[in-house]
């Protein structure tokens, strides 16, 4: 089943042209990397999925709902964001609040939970992801790897449909990555749809079910990992022969 769709994106900033009639559909459970050298549009067009940067024409529908259509947004978009999270690559969590106070401000302001209920939901989920030992820290007293466990945490409380992830492996060592991989499987298996913007061609092949290829603002190509082998592209080997 279709769980995102973008048809014929495009995206300017002045006269730099970011995105490219950008097409693409992906699936519910997959797992997608989206790659490319720097400055081909990676995180705009991750910044245009979760409405934090707009179109210029085009359209994005997501779990079959239109959030813009032929350039234009519609009426229920915050509805239809809903089914987001994103996972910054700073991870944006308020530092003057503790951890467990960071889960439960989307569940008190959202969820519209008492305040025992977003109590109980944050030590659950906490406990989770390891960090139960946590809730009273504050993200200064956090490594890397637990800031963004974390940040995972909060945005799953919303119980999202899809999971952007913007270079996650940016700041983490190679322990916190390969527990970023397990989490990130998981996810999948809890039927939500990773979709993952990373220079990191080693973790991309670990954990992806497909890797789309961008440059220049052009989707130059998008594969099932399994297929990359046969991918017979020059802008590409040249990319991954630089990792």
């Amino acid at each position: 089943m279709e769980i995102l769709k973008i048809e014929n994106v495009n995206k300017s900033f002045g006269k730099v042209k970011a995105l490219n009639n950008i097409n693409l559909t992906i699936e519910n459970n997959e797992v997608v990397s989206i790659i490319g050298p720097s400055g081909s549009g990676k995180s705009t067009l991750l910044r245009l999925i979760c409405g934090l940067e707009k179109v210029d024409s085009g359209s994005i529908i997501i779990n079959n709902n239109y959030l813009v259509k032929d350039g234009k947004y519609l009426n229920n978009s915050k509805t239809i964001l809903k089914d987001l999270g994103m996972i910054f690559q700073d991870y944006s969590l308020f530092d003057n609040l503790t951890v467990k106070e960071n889960l439960e401000l989307a569940l008190l302001y959202v969820l519209k939970l008492n305040k025992q209920e977003a109590s109980e939901v944050a030590k659950e989920i906490l406990s989770k992801f390891g960090l139960l030992d946590k809730l009273s820290s504050y993200p200064s007293e956090l490594s890397g790897g637990q800031k963004q466990r974390v940040a995972i945490a909060r945005s799953l409380v919303k119980k999202p449909k899809i999971l952007l992830f913007d270079e996650p492996t940016s700041a983490l060592d190679l322990e916190a990555i390969a527990n970023l991989i397990n989490i990130i499987r998981d996810l999948k298996n809890d039927n939500i749809t990773p979709i993952i913007v990373t220079h990191d061609w080693e973790f991309a092949k670990r954990v992806s079910t497909r890797i789309v290829f961008l440059e220049k603002g052009n989707l130059i190509f998008s594969t099932q990992i399994n297929d990359l082998s046969t991918i017979k592209n020059e802008r590409f080997s040249n990319f991954i022969k630089q990792k």
